[in-house]
């Protein structure tokens, strides 16, 4: 990568795509809102500059590529101290920039996780908000101007944990594994989460 960062996201820019988008991240106390490219068919990195950025910087936020709109949302987060956020951005594809939408999570988050699901919406679990660690869940429905719902809580409250799409012909189903408890214990439980 040109900038060195940790605790950033990377997201292949489409299903067959050879161009990933690498965003945020810190290193340090510095926090970025930078973002890169990385061509595979070149096998390089290139920077997009501060026409580029993210309009805040952040780092262990999530990023999903949306195939019916053809955008990556970008969720939550923290930057300097451990300021957590509830926002949400689009990097648009096709011009390679950024907006900020109207619509928030419910709740700040970071060490969440985001999960795209068969129907396009994208189910948000857990985290932190910088205080608590948290059990609510939000469902963003791009279609409908990324309306953000909360939904279910999870069973247990966790952080830094994963959350794996099943299949399921009747339903989304979601798999959440592990992660840290409001403790700080590592968890060995998971849970299956119904949408």
């Amino acid at each position: 990568m040109i900038v060195p960062r940790l605790s950033h996201t990377v997201t292949r820019l489409g299903n067959n795509s050879g161009i990933i988008l690498v965003a945020g991240g810190y290193q340090g106390s510095t926090y970025y809102s930078s973002t890169e490219l990385y061509y595979g068919a070149s096998n390089m990195f290139f920077s997009l500059g501060s026409g580029g950025a993210m309009p805040t910087a952040r780092a262990y936020h999530t990023a999903s590529y949306l195939p019916t709109v053809n955008k990556v949302l970008i969720t939550g987060g923290h930057f300097n101290n451990w300021n957590t956020q509830n926002t949400m951005i689009l990097f648009d594809v096709l011009t390679y920039s950024f907006s900020t939408l109207t619509s928030t999570m419910s709740t700040l988050r970071s060490w969440h996780t985001a999960t795209l699901l068969p129907d396009g919406k994208v189910l948000i679990v857990g985290g932190s908000t910088g205080s608590v660690i948290t059990p609510t869940c939000d469902l963003i429905d791009p279609s409908n101007n990324y309306l953000t719902t909360p939904v279910a809580n999870l069973s247990f409250a966790r952080y830094k944990h994963t959350a794996t799409l099943l299949p399921n012909n009747d339903q989304s189903t979601v798999l959440v594994c592990g992660g840290y408890s409001p403790t700080s214990v590592a968890l060995n439980s998971c849970e299956l989460y119904f949408i």
